[in-house]
C-alpha cells in the first residue's frame, strides 16, 4: 500500500481509520485513505517501518506490545473485510479488495522484517488471521499427501496418527504463533524430502521440531515400554533397556543441538522414564551372574520346558483361564506362576509381564498354530480314548 504519511505512528493511524470505516460500513470514506486513483504519494517500505518501530521502543516488552497491536488491527481489518469479499453487488469491489489485500500483505511484510531483527519476538507472536488463512490450505494439503505417503511406506498407524495429531492440534489452535507454524512447516518439509522413510527418521523429525513435546514423549515412552515387553527373557529386557537409554542419551544431545530450550520436555520425560526403570538396569549385572545358577537349575529339571514359543504358551494359558481351568481373579499371579515354573527353548527365564501381554496381543499366525495344536489334541483323544457313547 502507498501511504500519504511517512512515520510508523501515522501508518498505525491509517490502519485504525481503515478499521473504523470498515466496521461502520463507510466504504466511500476509504477512498480518502487508499490511493484508488493512482495518486503518487510517498511510499515507505516495510523494512523502514519496522526499523522505525524498533527505534521507537525501549524494550522487548514494548516491542511485543506494539507488534500485538499491529496484529490485532490486521485481524480486525481482515474480519470486517470478509463480508465485503462475499458481497458481489458492491461497486469498486475489486479495487477495494485489492487495496485491503495489499494492506494485509504489507502488515505481514513488516512482521517479517521484525523476524529478521528479532526472531525470538516474532516467533512468540500470535499469528494473524490473514496469515493463517494463507498457510492453512497449504498445510492441510501437504499433511494429506504425506499421510498417504507414510501409509504406502508401511509406517505404523500409531506414528502416522501422532504426526497428524501433532500438526492438526497445533494448526487448529486459535492462539497459534508464527513460531508454531514455522515448526509445522519444518516437520512437513523434513518428512517430504526424506530419502529413506523410516519410523526412526520420522520420530527424529518430530522430536527435534519440539512441536508438541508432551505428546511426542508419551508416544516414545509407550513404544519403549512395548519394546521391553516384546522381549521374552528378563536378560533380553535388561539389555534392551540399556540400548533404549543409550538412544535417549543420543537424542538428548541432538535436542540440545537443534533446540534453544536446553531443558526440552521430551528429553526430561524420557530421562524420567528411564530413571524410574533404573533399578532394572542396575540389576543387569546381577542377572548375568545369576544366569549360570539358573542354567544349572534348568538342567536339574527344576523348570519344565514347554515346546511352544512364549506367544503361544501365553495364549494357551489365557484360553485355559477363559474356559475356567484357572481362576480369572488373580491374572497376574497366574502368569507369574507359569513364568517361574516353566521355560521355553528360547527363553529360560520368562518375563511374567511379557507372557501376560502376549496372551492378549494375539497375531493371526499364532492363533492358527494354537488351533492346530488343539485339533491335534482332540484327534489324539478320539484315536486313543473312547469318546463316543456306548
Amino acid at each position: 500500500m502507498e501511504y500519504k504519511k511517512a512515520s510508523y505512528t501515522d501508518f498505525i493511524t491509517d490502519l485504525q481509520n481503515i478499521q473504523s470505516h470498515l466496521r461502520q460500513g463507510d466504504l466511500d470514506s476509504l477512498e480518502g485513505i487508499f490511493c484508488i486513483c493512482d495518486r503518487t504519494v510517498h511510499n515507505r517500505s516495510p523494512m523502514n517501518l519496522a526499523i522505525t518501530l524498533f527505534r521507537s521502543v525501549g524494550s522487548e516488552t514494548e516491542m511485543v506490545r506494539e507488534a500485538t497491536v499491529l496484529i490485532a488491527l490486521s485481524d480486525s481489518i481482515y474480519g470486517n473485510f470478509l463480508p465485503i469479499k462475499r458481497n458481489s453487488n458492491m461497486g469498486n469491489k475489486e479495487c477495494l479488495r485489492y487495496q485491503i489485500l495489499k494492506l494485509l500483505h504489507n502488515i505481514e511484510d513488516i512482521l517479517g522484517e521484525i523476524d529478521k531483527l528479532s526472531p525470538m519476538i516474532f516467533y512468540s507472536l500470535k499469528m494473524s488471521r490473514f496469515a493463517l488463512s494463507l498457510y492453512k490450505p497449504r498445510i492441510k494439503a501437504e499433511l494429506s499427501t504425506i499421510t498417504f505417503k507414510l501409509k504406502r511406506a508401511g509406517i505404523s498407524i500409531g506414528l502416522t496418527e501422532l504426526m497428524v495429531k501433532t500438526v492438526g492440534d497445533q494448526l487448529w489452535d486459535r492462539k497459534i504463533t508464527y513460531g508454531q507454524i514455522d515448526k509445522i512447516v519444518k516437520v512437513l518439509n523434513g518428512i517430504k524430502i526424506m530419502e529413506g522413510i523410516s519410523e526412526g527418521n520420522i520420530e527424529k523429525v518430530l522430536v527435534l521440531s519440539d512441536l508438541d513435546p508432551s505428546e511426542i514423549a508419551g508416544y516414545l515412552i509407550d513404544r519403549s515400554r512395548d519394546s521391553l515387553l516384546e522381549k521374552d527373557s528378563l536378560y533380553d529386557q535388561a539389555n534392551e533397556l540399556v540400548n533404549l537409554k543409550e538412544e535417549a542419551a543420543i537424542l538428548s544431545v541432538q535436542i540440545g543441538k537443534y533446540q534453544a530450550n536446553e531443558f526440552s520436555i521430551t528429553a526430561k520425560k524420557l530421562e524420567s522414564f528411564y530413571r524410574s526403570h533404573g533399578s532394572i538396569i542396575s540389576k543387569k549385572i546381577k542377572l548375568h551372574k545369576k544366569e549360570a545358577s539358573d542354567q544349572l537349575n534348568f538342567q536339574g529339571n527344576r523348570k519344565l520346558q514347554v515346546n511352544l514359543p512364549v506367544s503361544q504358551f501365553g495364549l494357551f494359558i489365557r484360553l485355559a483361564m477363559q474356559v475356567g481351568w484357572f481362576g480369572e481373579r488373580e491374572v497376574s499371579k497366574t502368569f507369574e506362576f507359569f513364568s517361574k515354573n516353566f521355560s521355553t527353548s528360547r527363553a529360560m527365564i520368562i518375563s511374567a509381564e511379557s507372557l501376560q501381554k502376549k496372551s492378549l496381543d494375539v497375531e493371526y499366525s499364532n492363533a492358527k498354530k494354537m488351533k492346530a495344536h488343539l485339533i491335534q489334541m482332540i484327534n489324539h483323544l478320539n484315536q486313543h480314548h473312547n469318546t463316543s457313547k456306548p
